[in-house]
């Protein structure tokens, strides 16, 4: 037999090998009766199966108190899965503990077990307990375990600890958080793609490289829904301010604006309607005006002024303000939270007082002092300086509100702004010593009393103390 139909048989053989191997049936999952035997007898795998299909109703009732049954059967026999579903199942009503102390005690104790195994979302679930309870060291102990298992949530929180510190280290170390960010972003995490943008933004533990950070946000804009609007607000940004090798202009930058505040992004709509009220940019909406290469619609910025730039100003402010009781809860929602929408809260407050400042002088749409006091007196109780001394001067003339000389004093002694004094000794003159004494010595809840606009009275961010306003910037 020549040497090819040697090679030829050979291959024949192994592809009928093959094909045997490929032909071979999958081995038949047990039947229910055979797992319910099994985990009776002891079987601690059957045991977390069956917790399983309890759990998500495969094949029995969806039964979560049942599932946790089995699940703890399983537990006790040092099934590291099954003991990691029970820790899990603290948070649920199938336990009766008398405290939340108690019911953290049950979850870390069923947790360590299972991560003393090392089973990584167990490792990292104790890691978080630790971290609630302010334990950093045993919590970074234990995120580092499920880090190094390939845990992306963990490998999130060292980064976050690498960069932004906490009571236990210091923050700063951008390379080592750059390393942990890198691993959890491998693995699709969306808000670590976010942090990686911002240092190779910043140069800070890598080399800077804008189109780096560039196509980081774009694939955010593109991929994830929970940072479309903020990352489509940080390509803007780069876009206005023409950051490195990313420089497309403002028109540019309107556009990504405008995207980001239609999804409810509160500082995309205030730079998008400053810079429309600054007649940096104007846009135009399309319609059967021969531009067929664009949809119906469709809107596009254009560079210099316009006459409608006002009142498109006041529609995105309005967008902006009305946004304020959202963003103070997201702000102080969690760390990330700040971290990601960082100046929400004083942004809308700015917004709040450039809307009523517009409606008070009637530009871009009617004028209304009623209207415009309701909006300065939502950014004044959030704090905002200039609004504290307009809604001031408001009640001293009795323009929009009634006349109100106590709560005048009261608000322009708040404000702090420049010539408040030369305001309040003015003011006094036309006071009775028993006003006076009412201004200078009210509380901020008893003068500072917004409810009165009713209806229209705008959100609130959060009540600052007495002669503290939160935020006291343009």
């Amino acid at each position: 037999m020549s040497k090819r139909a040697v090679v030829a048989a050979v291959a024949v053989v192994a592809f009928l090998c093959v094909a045997c191997v490929q032909d071979d049936p999958p081995p038949t999952p047990p039947s229910l009766s055979d797992l319910f035997a099994a985990a009776e007898r002891g079987d601690a795998e059957a045991q977390y199966r069956l917790g399983d299909m309890y759990r998500y109703g495969v094949s029995v009732p969806e039964d979560y108190a049942e599932a946790v049954r089995w699940y703890l059967t399983a537990a006790e026999q040092g099934h590291a899965a099954a003991q990691y579903q029970v820790g899990l199942s603290s948070g649920s009503l199938v336990w009766d503990f008398e405290t939340s102390d108690e019911r953290q005690a049950f979850a870390q104790r069923w947790y360590r077990r299972a991560a003393e195994q090392g089973h990584a979302d167990a490792q990292y679930g104790l890691g978080f307990a630790k971290d609630l309870a302010d334990d950093w060291p045993e919590a970074q102990r234990w995120y580092r375990r499920a880090a190094e298992q390939g845990h992306a949530q963990a490998q999130f929180q060292l980064g976050d600890a690498y960069m932004l510190g906490n009571e236990y280290m210091d923050g700063g170390f951008h390379a080592e958080a750059f390393r942990w960010y890198s691993r959890a972003a491998a693995q699709g995490d969306a808000t670590a793609r976010y942090r990686l943008a911002f240092l190779y933004r910043r140069g800070d533990g890598v080399p800077r490289d804008a189109l780096k950070a560039w196509r980081l946000y774009h694939s955010l804009a593109e991929a994830s829904e929970e940072h479309s609007a903020v990352a489509l607000f940080q390509q803007g940004l780069m876009n206005y301010h023409g950051e490195h090798n990313v420089s497309m202009g403002k028109t540019a930058a309107a556009a990504r604006f405008h995207r980001a505040a239609e999804a409810g992004h509160a500082e995309a709509a205030y730079r998008l309607g400053l810079m429309l009220y600054n007649g940096e940019v104007h846009y135009h909406t399309y319609g059967d005006d021969g531009h067929t290469y664009r949809r119906r619609g469709e809107v596009e910025y254009d560079t210099g002024d316009d006459p409608e730039n006002k009142a498109q100003a006041r529609r995105w402010f309005r967008r902006a303000a009305a946004s304020a009781g959202k963003a103070w809860i997201m702000y102080h929602a969690s760390q990330r939270s700040q971290e990601l929408f960082p100046t929400y809260p004083r942004i809308s407050v700015e917004a709040q007082y450039r809307l009523g400042l517009m409606i008070y002088r009637g530009e871009g749409g009617s004028q209304s002092p009623a209207l415009a006091a309701s909006w300065y007196c939502a950014a004044a109780d959030n704090g905002h300086s200039e609004a504290q001394a307009s809604l001031g001067a408001l009640y001293s003339s009795g323009l929009g509100v009634p006349e109100d000389l106590v709560r005048a004093y009261f608000w322009i002694s708040v404000s702090g702004v420049e010539k408040a004094q030369d305001a309040m000794d003015s003011l006094a003159r036309r006071m009775t010593l028993q006003q006076l004494a009412q201004a200078q010595e009210g509380s901020w809840s008893s003068l500072a009393d917004c409810e009165a606009f009713g209806e229209a009275r705008p959100p609130r961010v959060g009540r600052p103390g007495r002669f503290t306003p939160v935020w006291t910037g343009r």
